[in-house]
């Protein structure tokens, strides 16, 4: 078992990795056999492997202007080597707004230093429409681009 200000410190390099919109940082505070889940399992969404989550999200990342996740609240259990946080998130991306909210439940490594499992529940509604803005936004660049 972790203390919890090393748990709280991890917790809190994930939210700022996340943040700073790099890949290699978001990587960085995942242990090497870290998977993440995106819930609800009504999203039919497969786990991810960190290489399978750099390969989803590097081409979103990079249109986003900039990207707040605002944390709620936090939950820390020394006992599970669990941080919960309730998240709001607020950033600018290529097609205009992406404001959601989500609860993650981070599980982290027996020391404490590394995030081995991540639960993220999102808000469906909120994240379709942001989904389907910036997908659309991305396709006009790329007509725009193809025209040129």
């Amino acid at each position: 078992m972790a203390p919890a200000d090393t748990l709280k410190a991890t917790a809190n390099q994930f939210v700022e990795a996340a943040n700073s919109l790099d890949m290699d940082r978001m990587i960085a505070v995942r242990s090497p056999d870290c998977v993440a889940y995106i819930l609800p399992k009504s999203l039919a969404r497969e786990p991810m492997s960190n290489e399978k989550f750099r390969q989803t999200y590097t081409g979103m990342v990079s249109n986003f202007r900039h990207l707040a996740y605002q944390v709620q609240s936090t939950v820390v259990d020394t006992t599970l080597n669990t941080v919960v946080m309730h998240i709001i998130a607020d950033g600018e991306t290529i097609a205009g707004p992406w404001l959601n909210e989500y609860m993650y439940t981070l599980q982290m490594t027996e020391d404490g230093t590394q995030v081995r499992g991540i639960h993220e529940f999102i808000d469906t509604a909120k994240s379709k429409e942001n989904r389907e803005r910036l997908l659309a936004k991305v396709a006009e660049v790329k007509q725009a681009d193809a025209s040129a």
